[in-house]
């Protein structure tokens, strides 16, 4: 068995709007939510924060997952991609092999879809995927 979990937190203010307490009870809503789980499991969405954010490390941390991906994979905004930013994100428990991801096109949304290709391996060989998703 494994979990998918979806998400979308809201965005974090800028300073000048004062101390934004709804994006980082979410966080920490997220990582309790996470720290309860028992199976491995796969964590997509639009985190609205980037990975070298502090509210991003928290839930690394916190909950042994790992980011999926290499680089600055930019997914907002759709329309200034050259420009973008990474917002949308795939963690994972490292029960997980990627052997792809990739940001895909434009399906007219603000943001970019991330593509990945995916299998659980087995507890007792790292050789043999049990299932592909």
């Amino acid at each position: 068995d494994f979990s998918i979990v979806v998400t979308h937190l809201d965005p974090p203010k800028p300073p000048l709007f004062g101390y934004n307490f709804h994006h980082y009870h979410q966080i920490n809503i997220l990582v309790d939510t996470l720290k309860s789980f028992t199976t491995p499991f796969i964590l997509v969405g639009d985190l609205n924060t980037t990975h070298w954010s502090s509210s991003f490390k928290k839930i690394i941390t916190e909950t042994n997952i790992r980011r999926i991906g290499q680089g600055i994979l930019a997914t907002w905004p759709a329309k200034y991609i050259a420009v973008g930013i990474p917002l949308d994100h795939i963690l994972a428990t490292k029960d997980f092999k990627f052997s792809a991801l990739t940001v895909g096109p434009n399906v007219l949304s603000d943001h970019l879809p991330l593509i990945a290709k995916f299998g659980l391996w087995s507890v007792n060989s790292i050789k043999t995927p049990l299932k592909d998703g």
